[in-house]
């Protein structure tokens, strides 16, 4: 792993890493992404995206874990070997989506871009699952196909009573495409072209 690569001083080896993530993401955890693997790197070009929770849906006083304080740590963190890329609300009041750049080694975010996107109704946030997959899936996205004998998991919206279907109740609210594929797919290939 990243240590044997420190310990045996190949960490500047490494090719660039682009992690993007969810800051809802009960899989894999944002300070491991941190800590554990692109804080040890060297700065050799590895880039953070992060997308951050719906702040008009969902206020930080029924959110488990707000990832705020999370966001503001890389932010103001000048000592960080890479780019973070913070996609989220343009305000508080606003649904519209901005993604605000951040160079290695910066205090601050350099350039902030409106994107031509915003959050759709009823979404509070990205899940794990969700990021690679775009609104159109056949299988995950955000409408049903129209023919009803397709197997279809993305948004579904069933009520009744707990424990009367075969899966569990609050697998039917996980987020399953990413509303802002489009945008993510953009900057990888802009990324990768780099």
């Amino acid at each position: 792993g990243i240590a044997n690569l420190e310990r045996d001083g190949r960490g500047a080896s490494m090719p660039p890493i682009l992690v993007i993530k969810s800051a809802m993401d009960s899989t894999v955890s944002n300070d491991a992404v941190i800590d554990r693997l692109l804080g040890r790197l060297p700065d050799n070009g590895n880039e953070f995206m992060l997308f951050d929770v719906n702040r008009l849906a969902i206020k930080s006083s029924v959110i488990v874990d707000d990832p705020g304080p999370f966001a503001r740590r890389l932010i103001e963190d000048a000592s960080l070997p890479f780019a973070i890329t913070l996609v989220s609300n343009e305000s508080a009041e606003s649904r519209r989506v901005i993604a605000s750049y951040k160079p290695a080694y910066a205090s601050d975010f350099s350039e902030k871009t409106r994107l031509d996107e915003e959050w759709p109704a009823g979404i509070v946030s990205l899940s794990h699952i969700a990021l690679t997959f775009p609104p159109d899936d056949r299988l995950y996205g955000m409408y049903p196909p129209e023919d009803d004998s397709r197997l279809y998991l993305g948004s579904i919206t069933l009520r009744g009573e707990r424990g009367i279907l075969r899966v569990p109740d609050n697998w039917f609210t996980r987020q399953r495409f990413n509303p802002f594929y489009g945008y993510m797919e953009a900057r990888i290939i802009e990324w990768c072209e780099r």
